[in-house]
Protein backbone atom coordinates (compact mmCIF):
# COMPACT_ATOMS: atom_id res chain seq x y z
CA UNK A 1 0.00 0.00 0.00
CA UNK A 2 2.87 2.40 0.80
CA UNK A 3 4.49 2.41 -2.79
CA UNK A 4 0.97 2.47 -4.58
CA UNK A 5 -0.38 5.40 -2.54
CA UNK A 6 3.55 6.94 -2.50
CA UNK A 7 2.17 8.84 0.78
CA UNK A 8 5.09 9.56 3.87
CA UNK A 9 4.60 10.30 7.30
CA UNK A 10 6.47 12.75 8.83
CA UNK A 11 6.51 12.11 13.14
CA UNK A 12 7.97 14.36 15.19
CA UNK A 13 8.90 13.54 18.78
CA UNK A 14 9.74 15.81 21.69
CA UNK A 15 10.68 13.84 25.50
CA UNK A 16 10.89 16.05 28.80
CA UNK A 17 14.04 13.64 29.19
CA UNK A 18 16.99 13.05 27.09
CA UNK A 19 17.03 9.58 25.87
CA UNK A 20 21.18 9.65 26.82
CA UNK A 21 21.91 10.30 30.07
CA UNK A 22 23.04 13.50 30.90
CA UNK A 23 27.08 13.90 31.50
CA UNK A 24 27.62 14.30 35.51
CA UNK A 25 29.30 16.78 36.61
CA UNK A 26 31.68 15.14 39.06
CA UNK A 27 33.26 11.82 37.35
CA UNK A 28 32.18 9.28 38.93
CA UNK A 29 33.80 7.09 41.59
CA UNK A 30 35.94 3.97 40.50
CA UNK A 31 35.51 0.52 41.54
CA UNK A 32 38.96 1.36 43.58
CA UNK A 33 37.13 3.93 45.28
CA UNK A 34 33.95 2.39 45.88
CA UNK A 35 35.20 -1.47 47.41
CA UNK A 36 38.51 -0.79 48.77
CA UNK A 37 41.42 -3.43 47.86
CA UNK A 38 41.95 -6.16 50.91
CA UNK A 39 46.04 -6.06 52.06
CA UNK A 40 46.30 -9.72 52.63
CA UNK A 41 47.53 -10.40 56.46
CA UNK A 42 50.24 -11.84 57.56
CA UNK A 43 51.77 -13.47 60.57
CA UNK A 44 53.74 -16.51 61.75
CA UNK A 45 51.58 -19.83 61.49
CA UNK A 46 51.39 -21.84 64.19
CA UNK A 47 51.67 -25.70 63.93
CA UNK A 48 47.68 -25.37 65.98
CA UNK A 49 44.98 -24.92 63.68
CA UNK A 50 43.59 -23.69 66.64
CA UNK A 51 46.11 -20.73 67.14
CA UNK A 52 45.30 -19.81 63.81
CA UNK A 53 42.02 -19.72 64.14
CA UNK A 54 41.84 -17.71 67.44
CA UNK A 55 44.11 -15.06 65.47
CA UNK A 56 41.74 -14.93 62.80
CA UNK A 57 38.77 -14.32 65.02
CA UNK A 58 40.99 -11.72 66.88
CA UNK A 59 41.64 -9.72 63.57
CA UNK A 60 38.11 -10.39 62.41
CA UNK A 61 36.33 -8.48 66.09
CA UNK A 62 39.27 -5.75 65.91
CA UNK A 63 37.65 -4.99 62.49
CA UNK A 64 34.16 -4.92 62.92
CA UNK A 65 34.66 -2.84 66.15
CA UNK A 66 36.60 -0.42 64.51
CA UNK A 67 33.99 -0.10 61.56
CA UNK A 68 31.15 0.03 64.28
CA UNK A 69 32.62 2.79 66.23
CA UNK A 70 33.70 4.44 62.81
CA UNK A 71 29.76 4.59 61.91
CA UNK A 72 28.89 6.43 65.24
Amino acid sequence: MFENAKTYIHIKLELSKPVMPLVPEKPEPTPKEVVPVKRLIKWDYSKLATDDFCKQVAIAIKALTREYYNMF
